[in-house]
């Protein structure tokens, strides 16, 4: 798609050096779509039009990030790729599949895990890697935090939890049964 164009470089997010690994906190402030959304977003930013205005396909979002030192960078999610400045990253994931794909939906959609208490963030260490907290309002009840190394298809479900339960000791089971239940509910309506 070749994103590179000087809006998408303002800011080139921190490589890792070979000596100490400088890690370094992105928060979302700007986010924009092509269609209006009717769920409140970030606050739209001047060079999202013309950032959309390169998506070829859905999804599609523009999003400014910043660091606490005010670098910015804008992101780019264009089908099933996301644009950081000059990096092209994955914007789906192997591994995020069956229930715990159901119960995110996407993990790059806004807000994630389809409530407002949670957030993403990406932290840029020696690999980039979004950063979900989740409060559990949910469908399935998906607490704490999962980690997606942006920049390949590893995840990380230590400290995600359902119920209490963790993903990986029966909490996938728990979410399987929380999306059997709602079905059966939305069948006997």
């Amino acid at each position: 798609m070749g994103c590179g164009s000087d809006s998408l470089r303002q800011q080139q997010p921190p490589v890792a050096s070979t000596d100490t690994t400088k890690t370094v906190l992105w928060k979302m402030v700007g986010r924009a779509t092509p269609n209006k959304n009717p769920l409140p977003q970030p606050p739209p930013f001047s060079q999202a039009q013309k950032t959309l205005a390169k998506c070829k396909s859905k999804p599609c979002a523009a999003e400014k990030w910043f660091t606490e030192g005010k670098e910015a960078t804008i992101g780019l999610r264009d089908g099933d790729t996301y644009y950081w400045g000059e990096h092209e990253w994955p914007a789906t994931w192997r591994r995020i599949n069956g229930t715990l794909k159901t119960c995110l939906v996407d993990p790059l959609f806004y807000p994630p895990g389809q409530h407002f208490a949670n957030t993403r963030y990406l932290i840029w260490e020696t690999h980039p890697k979004w950063i979900l907290h989740l409060n559990g309002v949910n469908l399935c009840g998906l607490q704490g935090v999962l980690v997606i190394k942006a920049d390949g298809n590893k995840i990380w479900t230590d400290d995600l939890f359902v119920d209490g339960t963790l993903w990986t000791e029966g909490g996938r089971e728990l979410a399987k049964q929380k999306l059997l239940l709602e079905l059966i509910e939305v069948q006997n309506e």
